[in-house]
């Protein structure tokens, strides 16, 4: 178990929101992109329904060297990984612990796209877990907080103690310590029912394929993209780009209340978004020169958020 337990108090909140358990988890990798970047760390806290509190982690060998950028910030280097064990052998270990329990994560859509990523790539089933993100949740319950939300700064903000900055494990114990925190203080406010809504992203079940009869003729490309780490470019109704064409790298097609969205990474923001398909009126697909000036341009991007 980490260095430090988690309150009781705190255990206690995170189950009336969780009843049946939850498991806040984090990675480290090589860099931003799940298509280019590979994960170096996987940790996860788990409590179950009986409070029992358990941990899992282990490093994890990406095959490609770390940037010096990033060893900066966690710490991890080539000679800490040559000898751990592959994803594809860390990750079924993983889900064997997670079992049937909720995840959570600080951004969550980040350190979920790794992993859905990799069992795309895999041919692994997309287990029917519900994945919920605390920086979402903090958010909305304080609005009124720090200015930004990052792990760190809500750390701090709650006075978490902290022993090892952007690892795996410690961050996870400070994502559920956070989530609980934040309950608590919705508990005070007699909204903590709302909390699972609030920071509910989706279940990931939800990342089956779509069927061709579900998409529009005109959108059919898009199930040939997805998943596959590739970029074409899409013209989208609504956002900065409004009615020009951007590039994107579809990870899921997810069937929504309101009909079906595409879940991709913006190459221009590196972000994932969510992006309605009846607001997608084209799909264009790119030369190998352009998707090279595209993969440049997150690459930049990713160079200059680690800085």
């Amino acid at each position: 178990m980490p260095h430090t337990s988690i309150p009781q108090t705190e255990i206690d909140i995170l189950l009336e929101a969780f009843p049946q358990g939850i498991v806040a988890f984090d990675l480290e990798t090589t860099g931003l992109s799940p298509y280019v970047d590979r994960v170096v760390e996987l940790a996860a806290v788990k409590i179950d329904q009986d409070k029992n509190v358990t941990s899992f982690e282990s490093l994890v060998n990406p095959q490609i060297s770390i940037p010096l950028s990033n060893q900066k910030i966690h710490h991890i280097s080539d000679e800490m990984v040559k000898n751990s064990p592959l994803l594809e052998s860390i990750l079924p270990q993983f889900l064997s612990f997670v079992k049937n329990s909720p995840l959570i994560a600080h951004n969550a859509s980040f350190d979920m796209g790794f992993l859905i990523y990799f069992m795309q790539q895999s041919h692994l089933e997309l287990i029917p877990l519900d994945l919920f993100d605390s920086l979402k949740l903090a958010r909305k319950v304080l609005s009124k907080g720090p200015a930004n939300k990052k792990l760190e700064t809500l750390g701090n903000y709650f006075e978490l103690p902290r022993k090892a900055l952007h690892r795996a494990l410690d961050d996870s114990l400070a994502c559920i310590r956070v989530v609980a925190n934040c309950l608590l203080i919705m508990k005070k406010q007699d909204i903590l029912q709302r909390a699972r809504h609030i920071a509910h992203l989706y279940n990931l079940s939800a990342f089956k394929a779509a069927t061709a009869d579900q998409i529009p003729q005109k959108l059919q490309p898009l199930l040939e993209f997805v998943g596959k780490g590739d970029i074409l470019e899409i013209e989208y109704l609504g956002g900065t780009v409004n009615r020009r064409f951007r590039p994107v790298i579809p990870v899921g097609i997810l069937p929504m209340p309101k009909g079906h969205v595409l879940y991709a990474q913006c190459v221009l923001s590196s972000k994932y978004k969510n992006f309605v398909l009846k607001k997608i009126k084209s799909v264009q697909i790119l030369d190998e020169l352009r998707k090279s000036d595209w993969k440049k341009h997150l690459e930049q991007i990713g160079k200059k958020e680690v800085q």
